[in-house]
Formats: C-alpha cells, sequence, structure tokens
C-alpha cells in the first residue's frame, strides 16, 4: 500500500515470491500494491520477465476506500519493509482478518505483536517459508487470524485519545 519504494522493500518480496514460487508452483498470484515511482522501475521491470512474468500483478495505488475489498481478497499481507512509521496497512489488514507478514523493522514487530510472523527484511527464503507456511497450514492462518483480530481491537481512535492525553498529563505535571 502508499508508494513503490527502496523503504518498502518490494525486491526482498518478489524474491521471496519466486522462492515460493520454487517450492510451490501452484501458489496463489502476487498482488503488488503501491504507486510506481521512478525507482520502482527496476521492480517493475522484474514483474515483467520470468520467473515472475504472468504470476505478479502490479495494482498501482490502492485509495483508502477500496482496500478493504482488496484485504477480503488476500490470503495474507507480506511487509517486509526496512521503515515503516506506524504500521497501518498491517492495522488495517489484521482488521479485515488477514495473517500477516512483517519484517523485524520500525514500528511493525510492537504493531503486530504475536498476531504476525516476524521475518528479518532482506532473508528472501525466511518470507518465503513464512508465506508458504500461511498456505499450508489452515490451523496457522486460523490462529493468526485471531490473534490479528484481537490485536486490531487494541487500536482505536479512543485509545489514541487516550494514551496521547496520558502523555500530555505527564509532560504538564514536569
Amino acid at each position: 500500500m502508499g508508494t513503490l519504494e527502496p523503504r518498502k522493500n518490494p525486491g526482498a518480496l518478489l524474491g521471496a515470491y519466486a522462492k515460493l514460487r520454487e517450492m510451490d508452483p501452484a501458489a496463489p498470484p502476487l498482488w503488488l500494491a503501491g504507486g510506481a515511482t521512478e525507482a520502482s522501475t527496476p521492480w517493475l521491470r522484474a514483474i515483467a520477465e520470468p520467473p515472475l512474468r504472468g504470476h505478479v500483478t502490479h495494482l498501482g495505488y490502492i485509495q483508502s476506500e477500496t482496500r478493504y475489498d482488496l484485504y477480503a481478497q488476500a490470503s495474507m499481507l507480506v511487509l517486509p519493509s526496512h521503515l515503516e512509521g506506524f504500521g497501518m496497512t498491517v492495522l488495517e489488514a489484521m482488521t479485515a482478518g488477514v495473517p500477516t507478514i512483517v519484517s523485524r523493522r520500525g514500528a511493525l514487530p510492537e504493531v503486530a505483536g504475536d498476531a504476525a510472523q516476524i521475518v528479518e527484511p532482506d532473508d528472501a527464503q525466511g518470507l518465503a517459508d513464512a508465506m508458504k507456511r500461511y498456505l499450508d497450514e489452515p490451523a496457522a492462518v486460523a490462529a493468526a487470524t485471531a490473534r490479528g483480530l484481537e490485536r486490531a481491537r487494541q487500536y482505536s481512535w479512543a485509545a489514541s485519545a487516550r494514551t496521547l492525553l496520558a502523555a500530555y498529563a505527564r509532560l504538564l505535571a514536569s
């Protein structure tokens, strides 16, 4: 979601997906969401060539009002970012009941908690193994979905407002 840029690490995702297809040629297609930039040229070129050609679709930028529909069709969300400010995409996916795989960077592990598989962002084999697990193990999907829904409920505008108010109170007291 958002924009295809180096910090989102789409190259690692594409490499992991190629490894997944080696392990499981029947793996579902990969939908790569995000607006194209000049930096995305190598990734878009890679999806037009073997072994990814015909298996990866670049969807472009996804408007906020259509994201839920996309999540509802997804078997998983894979976000191997090097840097995420908060990880709203993870919460959106978990709210939609989508099992997630995130990188061990930025706010992603904190936001996802125990509801996601957490992998090093440049570990293509680890990402592929995590994807394969969700494809092969319905119990892992069910557990991740349940934990994700519970985790997402912990984040709300009311909870954010209470946290911010408490921070202001601590600042004023000091």
